[in-house]
């Protein structure tokens, strides 16, 4: 993880470099260092902001520019409130005891104010599968927000992949 990448998730999320040092377990004097690209960290107090990123939503998936070590990053939204105007790829998950399997989830992608795409992932999957097919569309898309629709609670983060599958 590179101190662009931290300031960049940093503001996807809305969050200072308190709050973040708060998260991270870190001194806010290390975030700004290493945000500021003022002073190398240790590699666990990299991981330490990392791994806090990431539980607060922010997923490190490969991209444009993966190849020199930079990484796309993407926001995943639970709150309808929190959609910001722009492209959004978006994962409902639903339940219904006569389908198979009886919880599965729909992709679909959409542009603020702009009617979305019903063709562009027309089946039904499980969960995970559309979850993960999601981040696959936004990373080649370039899109950074994917919004889980989730309003019965059958698909909670926890169930959620952490990081991108095709990393060792």
């Amino acid at each position: 993880m590179t101190p662009t990448q931290s300031r960049t998730a940093r503001s996807l999320l809305g969050i200072t470099q308190e709050e973040l040092a708060e998260m991270a377990g870190l001194r806010v004097s290390m975030i700004e260092d290493f945000e500021g690209e003022r002073r190398k960290l240790s590699a666990g107090a990299v991981a330490s902001i990392q791994v806090a990123l990431e539980a607060a939503g922010v997923i490190f998936i490969g991209g444009p520019g993966a190849e020199t070590g930079r990484r796309q990053m993407t926001r995943i939204i639970e709150h309808r409130s929190a959609l910001p105007n722009g492209p959004v790829v978006e994962v409902h998950v639903r339940r219904d005891a006569t389908a198979d399997p009886a919880v599965f989830a729909y992709v679909n992608v959409n542009v603020f104010g702009q009617n979305p795409d019903p063709t562009a992932f027309p089946e039904r999957l499980p969960p995970t599968d559309a979850f993960l097919q999601a981040l696959a569309y936004a990373e080649r898309a370039g899109i950074t927000v994917v919004w889980v629709d989730d309003p019965g609670g059958h698909y909670p983060p926890e169930k959620r992949p952490v990081r991108d599958v095709s990393q060792p």
